[in-house]
């Protein structure tokens, strides 16, 4: 893989048209915000969004987004915009593609193991507070103290993001969860390892875990729950699923690949 950063927004554009040119797919981070063919609901300031430029036709390019099913056009003033978004983290051109594949046998007893290592450091071990097992735990926190530090509207609106961020246009929640499992099950059955096949089976049930979570937001927030302590409700139940996942990474952590 070959990723860039370009300080120079018309150089970025060129480096990009010329990827194009070889018919090479290209990969970009950029803003959803400016985005014009998504949704209103789905555009926010949010500048980590990534999107595959598959070719260009004229003054637009055709892209794929892993929002929506169907590819679509954007113009190239939108979409170096949205590559040169302010804020944090700033996109700066960003662009990344695949420069060679593997020719020979792939050994994927070491890239298993690669993974695994890295997924568990960035789970476990990440320097920031809201990355990993520790944003979890942080967000949880966050949660039961939303009504008395935001008042009821503002609650219920961070809940609302939350869950977009969650289940819809972010990259947390349940889905990731059941592509990990898949991940680890595909792994199981090309090592022959029966030990991550169970860990697959254990992280779907913590993806369930996931969806109930947002389920249960969901009610709150259209005022569907019945408990008097549903902020204080919830975030027990984000907390415990972060405690799980904890216990799962240490024992994926154990396994001999």
């Amino acid at each position: 893989m070959v990723t860039k950063k370009f300080k120079s927004p018309e150089k970025s554009m060129k480096a990009l048209d010329d990827l194009l040119e070889q018919k090479i797919p290209v990969g970009i981070m950029c803003s959803v915000y400016h985005l014009p063919y998504l949704p209103d609901a789905y555009r926010f300031h949010f500048n980590a969004h990534n999107i595959v430029v598959w070719a260009k036709d004229g003054d637009e390019y055709i892209v794929g987004d892993p929002v929506l099913p169907d590819m679509k056009r954007i113009h190239k003033d939108d979409l170096m915009k949205a590559r040169y978004a302010k804020g944090f983290p700033e996109p700066s051109g960003k662009l990344y593609y695949v420069k060679s594949l593997p020719n020979g046998e792939i050994n994927y007893r070491k890239l298993v193991r690669r993974g695994l290592k890295r997924t568990f450091f960035l789970i476990n071990s990440a320097p920031l507070s809201f990355i990993g097992v520790k944003g979890i735990r942080y967000l949880a926190g966050k949660i039961a103290r939303y009504p008395e530090k935001m008042g009821s509207r503002k609650s219920m609106l961070a809940l609302g993001n939350l869950i977009r961020m969650q289940e819809e246009i972010g990259t947390g929640g349940g889905g990731f969860r059941f592509m990990y499992a898949a991940f680890l099950k595909e792994a199981s059955h090309r090592l022959d390892n029966e030990e991550l096949g169970h860990l697959a089976d254990e992280m779907t049930a913590i993806g369930d875990m996931w969806r109930n979570f947002a389920y249960e937001v969901a009610k709150v927030i259209k005022n569907r729950s019945s408990s008097e302590n549903a902020f204080d409700e919830i975030s027990t139940l984000l907390g415990k699923i972060g405690d799980c996942e904890v216990a799962f990474f240490k024992k994926l952590a154990r396994v001999k690949i």
